[in-house]
């Protein structure tokens, strides 16, 4: 099968809900790709995730998610783009199962990829809708906010006679790097497709940047001072439940963030000797 999108250059594919085994999504080609990441449910038919990669680019299947997925409820193929130091993650939920146990392992995967120092970008359909306001999609925005994380696609991903809706996303780090970011209909599926263009993070050689929080038994003190001196006067009066929690979390973020703030950290840079000696 080749792919074409006019003017448009294509390096990585997600798909979900191929509705294929193993052995059928093997079959599957793609001119010019390899399918390199891939999840396919045991127990029905339906369901799964794919990543595939343009054979120029260096990449690997993650293979600690094998552990993390779970069908219907976390169903996510990942990879890692081993000379941009980035970890792709494309996961499907099924609309009538399990949404805290899947916001508890998104929850539980952005953490332990980010504690790596690895870029992490997110994509997939997790029948979540953006433009419906509700507990659930409050709860994953408040997620994404802790990790510092936004969707960039805004506009609905699937639309027919009588609904619009935008379930299917691309979450990327916030930052302010220019992207290219278009919903288009491929012709393909009942789902508008995602397209996603953005710079590239290599990894620089040498010494790295990192940013880190430093957790003191003197910034712990300082937070729980803090935590007791709030009256938590707007999120206590609040009538509305979901919006109560929403003030609980934006003013814990907000000591959280003061009591222990991002700092920048140097790693040390390890020079070889020619006797075989390493000194820092």
């Amino acid at each position: 099968m080749t792919l074409s999108v006019d003017g448009m250059h294509i390096n990585i594919i997600y798909l979900t809900e191929h509705w294929l085994s193993e052995d059928k999504l093997k079959v599957v080609h793609f001119d010019q790709f390899n399918l390199v990441g891939k999840y396919f449910r045991t127990t029905s038919s339906l369901g799964g995730s794919s990543i595939y990669v343009n054979n120029k680019i260096q990449s690997k299947e993650v293979s600690w998610c094998n552990n993390v997925g779970s069908d219907n409820v976390f169903e996510i193929s990942m990879i890692e783009l081993l000379e941009f130091h980035t970890i792709l993650a494309c996961i499907y939920r099924s609309p009538e199962c399990g949404f805290y146990d899947f916001l508890n392992k998104l929850d539980n995967l952005i953490t332990k990829v980010h504690s790596k120092g690895i870029y992490l970008i997110l994509s997939g359909e997790w029948n979540v809708n953006f433009l419906y306001k509700n507990g659930k999609l409050q709860d994953l925005q408040n997620l994404l906010l802790k990790n510092i994380l936004i969707n960039v696609i805004e506009s609905p991903t699937k639309i027919t006679s009588h609904s619009k809706s935008l379930i299917d996303f691309v979450i990327v780090n916030n930052s302010r790097e220019k992207r290219l970011v278009e919903v288009l209909d491929m012709g393909y599926s009942d789902h508008l497709a995602q397209y996603v263009c953005m710079k590239p993070f290599q990894v620089q050689k040498g010494k790295k940047m990192m940013y880190i929080r430093q957790f003191t038994n003197s910034n712990m003190d300082y937070f729980k001072y803090l935590i007791s001196d709030e009256k938590w006067t707007e999120a206590i009066e609040s009538y509305e439940p979901n919006n109560s929690f929403m003030l609980f979390t934006n003013i814990f973020i907000y000591y959280s963030n003061i009591a222990f703030p991002v700092k920048k950290n140097v790693d040390k840079l390890i020079i070889s000797f020619k006797d075989g000696s390493l000194k820092a």
